[in-house]
């Protein structure tokens, strides 16, 4: 026996384990293969289906008999380790030939002889021809309004068809079940899930129900065939045993969500099809409309987590008012005083599982002072459409756009397109900001398949990261985690005069008037004026020298002031990263490369900025303060750009070219 024990952590995935050495003797020199199995029997076990039966062989080569492999017409129907085997997924009335060899567990490994001669098999004629006894790709609430779904629509491409679904909150595994209306016999299943899963369903029949679902044991698994498509084009074949039931329940094997393009269920009804198929209340659509928007299917990504169950339903408003109090998800610093890895994890909804496997990556690289900051958090949302990066204080919970975790081509296809966010175009100025180190722009690199480097993506991540978890520390500071009342929900827990935005407000006033209101324009949804939209960049330049504030975004709240000064402190501490600000002039023929009126290198360096950043960081505790001090008192000395210069030419460009880097997440993926 060989058990490996993790150390320090509670749960893990594992995709492999090998064990190599020297087998003394079982492995290694046998070249001899074991005995033919003897006294080969089959019989039918139903229309489909051949239960086959033989002798155990023995090994002669001093190892042992590790299993048999069993042909159907001379092809491999698959494996058994005992002397047994059921061979489904046949055609009714149909002669089978099946031959049964023994191998060892030599490396090489030795396979016997088949059995000869072949025993020859006929499968039962079913009682009546088999017939489609329904087309179902709906339930109750389903966000698709087809309950039909025809084998030559799929073929003719009507492949917008799809229902998500997900378990009810209650159920690990995610399931539905179709009544027929009447008792059938049963024998096949079709199905046309979603193809980026690997989908195992069990099947039940049968005419008795407990909570929705077929009694009655499975009477068969499968894992349909994947097409590669994100919408099949064709539903696939599940055999199963013959069974008899008005009920049929479909339960995917260990996940909690699924997308069910087409169902179909084939059998005998006897000449009197059911003219109605409803599926029973066991699953709910996964797309649902909370708080005004469209939300998809999020799932805990440590299913064994102690609040899986409660981590999606107070993720949105409406679940969140009524019934999701501190009693049933607390804050995380609640719960733990330090903070890991799992903790953060175990409080993590995401919508695919390669979004928590990226997020669990990346926060491995992190820098040890992030962690901590978590406490503030109840849940880390990670969804297709979570748009844009947002900590929400209505629910004490950040939604972070997958965009900003991706590494693959095939995990970027998952994810929605950007939806755009309040526009300034009507104005002639812009404000922009970039991270530079060496006086390069912070970039990602794609390599010849379009993946990007996991160590490049660990620093876009913490940027963004640090700027929500120090929006979720405003609103809740780990001094009022102590004494909450835990019959409270967040909103009622909501008190501004408590932020720590609030003290910098008071003490560090950002005083341009002309810079709040447009940035109301630019990041709230409010319209230019026409006394805005004919102000020209050279307007504003003491507005903004002499300011405070870090970037434009400051002027919008004073959270995102506080959020945007303590991110650009922590990246610059910990990845010697700057921030470049500009204010530029916006014309027809800029092509996005303004000219630069007024900016910045360095503008943290700047003594009005460096003294509101202070504040930000003595008011956020971080365990290294001192050093933190020290930081921004003797960091770099602001630069003044090149006036008349463009953006881009106040700036030396990448050694990387354009057409080999992602430079659009951080442009065109907004963080609030």
């Amino acid at each position: 026996y060989v058990t490996l024990q993790v150390i320090g952590r509670g749960w893990l995935r594992v995709h492999g384990v090998e064990i190599w050495g020297s087998s003394g003797g079982s492995g290694g020199g046998d070249t001899d293969p074991p005995t033919v199995p003897d006294n080969v029997a089959g019989s039918a076990s139903s229309s489909t289906a051949i239960a086959l039966s033989w002798d155990a062989s023995t090994d002669v080569g001093g190892g042992v008999v590790a299993g048999y492999k069993v042909y159907r017409d001379g092809v491999l129907a698959g494996t058994s380790t005992t002397t047994g085997f059921t061979d489904t997924g046949l055609s009714p009335a149909t002669s089978y030939a099946y031959t049964v060899s023994a191998y060892d567990d030599a490396d090489p490994q030795n396979e016997s002889n088949p059995s000869s001669p072949a025993v020859n098999v006929v499968t039962d004629t079913p009682s009546g021809n088999p017939e489609r006894l329904s087309i179902v790709v709906d339930s109750v609430g389903a966000s698709s309004n087809r309950k039909d779904l025809l084998i030559d629509e799929l073929a003719n491409g009507s492949q917008n068809l799809g229902t998500n679904w997900n378990n009810d909150g209650r159920n690990a595994n995610a399931w539905f079940t179709l009544d027929l209306g009447a008792s059938y016999d049963v024998s096949e299943v079709f199905i046309a899930p979603r193809a980026d899963r690997p989908h195992t369903f069990n099947i039940h029949v049968g005419d008795t129900l407990s909570s929705g679902k077929v009694t009655a044991a499975a009477v068969g698994t499968c894992t349909p065939q994947q097409e590669g498509l994100s919408n099949p084009t064709y539903l696939k074949s599940c055999p199963i045993n013959e069974a008899t039931g008005r009920y049929v329940t479909l339960q995917v094997i260990g996940r909690g969500w699924l997308r069910v393009h087409g169902v179909e269920v084939w059998g005998s009804s006897g000449g009197s099809l059911s003219p109605s198929v409803t599926a029973m209340q066991g699953l709910e659509p996964a797309t649902e409309h909370k708080a005004g928007h469209t939300r998809v299917a999020t799932s805990a990504y440590n299913p064994q987590s102690l609040y899986a169950d409660d981590l999606r339903d107070c993720t949105f408003k409406d679940g969140h008012a009524a019934s999701c109090t501190l009693a049933r998800l607390p804050f995380l610093g609640q719960q733990v005083d330090h903070v890991t890895v799992d903790d953060v994890l175990a409080r993590t909804l995401v919508s695919h599982e390669w979004m928590g496997d990226n997020f669990f990556r990346l926060l491995e690289q992190m820098p040890a002072d992030i962690l901590p900051l978590f406490r503030s958090i109840r849940t880390i949302v990670i969804a297709a459409d979570a748009q844009p990066t947002r900590y929400d204080p209505a629910t004490g919970s950040i939604y972070l756009d997958p965009a900003y975790i991706w590494l693959t081509q095939s995990q970027a296809a998952d994810i929605a397109t950007a939806s755009g966010s309040p526009s300034d175009r009507d104005l002639q100025l812009k404000i922009s900001w970039r991270y530079t180190k060496d006086n390069k722009v912070l970039t990602l690199g794609l390599d010849d398949q379009g993946a990007r480097s996991e160590k490049e993506l660990a620093v876009v991540t913490a940027f963004v990261l640090y700027h929500e978890l120090a929006h979720a520390v405003d609103y809740m500071p780990p001094s009022r985690l102590v004494d909450l009342d835990h019959s409270s929900t967040v909103e009622q827990l909501y008190d501004p005069s408590l932020m720590l935005s609030a003290r910098l407000s008071e003490v560090y006033p950002l005083h341009s008037a002309a810079l709040k209101d447009l940035a109301a324009v630019s990041f709230l949804g409010a319209q230019a004026s026409s006394g805005q939209r004919a102000l020209r960049a050279v307007d504003l330049v003491e507005e903004i020298a002499n300011d405070g504030a870090l970037q434009y975004s400051a002027y919008s709240t004073a959270s995102e002031d506080f959020a945007s000064l303590y991110e650009t402190v922590m990246m610059g501490y910990h990845y010697g990263l700057s921030k470049d600000v500009a204010l530029t002039e916006v014309s027809p023929f800029s092509d996005g490369n303004q000219v630069v009126v007024w900016g910045q290198h360095d503008r943290l360096g700047d003594q009005n900025v460096a003294q509101r950043a202070l504040t930000v960081i003595q008011a956020m505790y971080p365990e290294n303060l001192a050093e933190m001090e020290a930081y921004i008192v003797s960091g770099p000395v602001p630069i003044n750009m090149q006036e008349g210069a463009t953006w881009l030419d106040n700036g030396s460009p990448n050694s990387i070219s354009a057409n080999d880097t992602d430079t659009s997440v951080i442009q065109s993926r907004p963080i609030h």
